[in-house]
């Protein structure tokens, strides 16, 4: 009841300084999404019963990410400029409701399309970190979620969240105080015998904070846009992942990923999946397997190489930590101490390796 109170005293505050708002009309902001991963949404809307699915949705240097199961999750909606790419994107899919809506923290890069999503959707559950915010894009957000009858709240530590049978989400860090990155919520998906973690902007010291209370994941979204304030060498040799997604913006000002953080996930040999060289990400899991692959063609995933240059290959390189093997110019080479190599594509499978999804050789 005090996380509550808080929220609501917060939520007053905010209201007081905005006033209430009627609800606008959905205005695009962006370009609709691309034909072909319009295809690809649509295909994947007619294929989820039973199963998991998790889209890491391209918005640039911002989180989106919604997951689909018989509940659905959303959790932060980019920025003011991301609102028509999500909300078209979940209309795609043929989503009618949100049955949790999570905004991590107040950042304008978590909290932008949240109103637009609130106008368009149906809701359930409204879920804010225990920070305050005073900035425009927040109070837009709130006052969206007031409108319609909703009343955010900061999600009970150590609850669990059923999606649906053998399915369920829990929240770390849900005590922190402050109005930035520190407050970030961390959310946890565990399916079966598989574990997701979503780390938001959460930096170093909320890593640590939390650290006792996370186990072995099978994939891992980088905190803070690969920032070099976040993946700390405690948090990596605790989780353990084997694949790391990172959101950002391609060119991006911030220099995100930072080169750092990439090399420290080469030398712990996690495969690492960037919405800035491969678009939006889409992950299927049964619970016990998961795939990952890119939803739309990028110039940025390969330099334009074509189909042949897989067949072209002398020789792959297999990486001894996940055996997996890749082509010699693939982004997500392991370090080279780690490294095994192959004369031939069959080789590399006979030995028990199995293809990289990013460079697919």
């Amino acid at each position: 009841m005090k996380y509550i109170g808080k929220v609501l005293m917060m939520l007053l505050l905010i209201l007081g300084v905005s006033g209430c708002q009627s609800s606008r009309a959905y205005e695009a902001k962006q370009p609709p999404m691309s034909d072909q991963l319009a295809e690809a949404v649509n295909e994947d809307a007619e294929n989820t019963e039973g199963e998991l699915e998790i889209y890491f949705l391209d918005t640039g240097n911002s989180d989106c990410i919604f997951i689909n199961a018989e509940q659905k999750v959303l959790i932060d909606a980019g920025d003011n400029d991301d609102e028509s790419m999500i909300v078209d994107f979940l209309k795609a899919l043929k989503i009618e409701k949100i049955d949790y809506l999570v905004n991590t923290h107040p950042d304008a890069d978590h909290a932008g399309g949240l109103d637009a999503v609130i106008e368009n959707f149906a809701i359930g559950t409204v879920f804010i970190s225990n920070g305050s915010a005073e900035s425009k894009t927040y109070r837009d957000f709130v006052n969206a979620a007031v409108d319609r009858g909703l009343s955010p709240s900061v999600p009970l530590a150590d609850k669990l969240f059923y999606l649906q049978p053998e399915m369920f989400m829990r929240f770390y860090n849900t005590e922190a105080k402050g109005s930035g990155n520190e407050v970030s919520l961390i959310v946890e998906l565990v399916y079966k015998q598989q574990r997701f973690l979503f780390m938001s902007d959460a930096e170093k010291a909320q890593e640590l904070a939390v650290l006792d209370q996370l186990d072995d994941v099978d994939l891992v979204k980088i905190g803070h846009h690969g920032s070099r304030t976040s993946t700390s060498q405690e948090l990596l040799e605790r989780i353990k992942p084997e694949i790391a997604v990172i959101l950002c913006g391609k060119n991006n000002s911030y220099g995100h990923p930072h080169q750092e953080v990439l090399d420290r996930l080469t030398a712990y040999g996690i495969e690492v999946y960037r919405t800035d060289l491969q678009g939006t990400l889409h992950v299927h899991s049964d619970g016990v397997n998961l795939s990952i692959e890119a939803m739309a063609e990028s110039d940025k995933l390969s330099n334009d190489k074509d189909t042949s240059a897989a067949e072209e290959a002398e020789y792959y390189i297999g990486n001894l930590n996940s055996k997996k093997f890749h082509l010699a110019e693939c982004n997500s080479l392991p370090a080279e101490k780690n490294q095994i190599i192959f004369d031939s594509y069959e080789d590399a499978v006979n030995q028990g390796y199995t293809p990289c999804k990013v460079c697919n050789p």
